[in-house]
């Protein structure tokens, strides 16, 4: 992971957005939920040229998973 936001809680659980490289200069949403035996969600289908906005959609999609 190259960059990671703040935690997102709500009813849907306690996520954290990141942006992790899959390429060279090619980047991937992913999520993280918080507890023990929960998973990582990665949103591989939909790469970005950049780290800065593979967070924000990260950011995006632990609002939309914490809901």
């Amino acid at each position: 992971n190259v960059r990671v936001g703040k935690t997102v809680e709500g009813p849907g659980g306690r996520w954290v957005p990141c942006a992790t490289e899959i390429a060279c200069g090619m980047y991937c949403s992913g999520l993280f939920e918080v507890g023990p035996g929960r998973r990582q969600v990665c949103a591989a289908n939909h790469p970005l040229p950049c780290a800065d906005e593979a967070l924000l959609r990260a950011i995006e999609l632990a609002s939309s998973a914490a809901a």
